[in-house]
């Protein structure tokens, strides 16, 4: 994959040290490149002050779509400061998954605002850093569609990682309006397109048949051991658990938490907790069906 041998622009809405699966991805995919060999254009408010200060940042300059002024020292402010704010777009989308009826409503300026956001700070990271190329990660529309137009303005080579599914995925009414619009028109211009699966792939083979196979690549997830330390000695018997589970909630984690919530509800001896570190509001969890009296 010649392309991302190039010094590379990474536009992400959610980045490390952001939580979830596909941070913890991103993270183990780059931890080990040259830190002037990549940066990342990302949400400064999409970071939350937790993360900023407990979750891994990547080594590579980070540039801020909607903060252009921040950087990452930003975080470390004990003042409350400019990481406890929200941006206009992140109260919207907050306020979208709050009030259902005005979800579609909201979601409409929520992704439009950062798509522009996206644009307008593109060009210029492209320029400071000297990017030759330009590795778009999947989302729900700000970033696969701000990247593909920094690349149309830029004409630097496009790469997009399919962490999950784009088009016909459960998105917001407006998210999935433009995805039927602007998938055929990203993939078509992608010089690479990269999914961590063979699922993935056959299911995109069989979307786009010829026009894009020979650009899929497949790229593993991969967990580190050094993130885990050995045993200090043999495991004892013991008569309590508690299972802990971090990253965002949405449908395609729901089914399977509430299965667990279940399946501890009816095993009487251990005796096993739920923890849940989620940076999914309580009363969008309580909507979806887990809250604290859950377990």
């Amino acid at each position: 994959m010649k392309t991302l041998n190039k010094k590379t622009l990474i536009i992400s809405s959610y980045a490390p040290p952001s939580i979830g699966g596909a941070q913890i991805m991103t993270y183990n995919l780059f931890r080990d490149f040259q830190p002037d060999s990549y940066s990342i254009l990302t949400s400064f408010y999409n970071i939350n002050s937790f993360a900023a200060q407990n979750g891994r940042w990547l080594s590579g300059k980070y540039f801020f779509y909607d903060n252009p002024k921040a950087g990452k020292e930003s975080y470390n402010k004990q003042d409350g400061g400019s990481a406890g704010k929200r941006s206009l777009f992140q109260s919207l989308k907050l306020a979208a998954k709050r009030l259902g009826f005005l979800k579609t409503v909201l979601s409409i300026p929520a992704v439009v605002g950062q798509i522009m956001m996206i644009v307008r700070s593109g060009p210029r990271a492209v320029k400071q850093n000297g990017s030759q190329a330009i590795l778009v990660l999947s989302d729900y529309g700000p970033a696969m569609i701000g990247g593909y137009i920094v690349h149309k303005i830029t004409k630097k080579p496009l790469v997009v990682f399919m962490f999950d599914l784009y088009k016909g995925n459960y998105l917001p009414f407006f998210g999935g309006f433009l995805s039927v619009i602007f998938e055929p028109l990203i993939f078509k211009s992608a010089s690479r397109i990269i999914v961590n699966n063979d699922g993935t792939k056959d299911f995109y083979e069989k979307e786009y048949g010829g026009k894009i196979s020979h650009k899929i690549n497949i790229v593993y997830n991969a967990t580190f051991p050094d993130s885990y330390k050995p045993a200090a000695e043999p495991a004892k018997t013991k008569t309590s658990f508690n299972i802990v589970f971090t990253g965002q909630i949405y449908w395609p984690q729901l089914g399977s938490i509430k299965n667990l919530i279940k399946a501890i509800r009816e095993i009487d001896k251990p005796d096993i907790t739920l923890e849940i570190y989620s940076p999914n509001p309580k009363d969008y969890l309580k909507k979806i069906g887990i809250s604290e009296d859950s377990k």
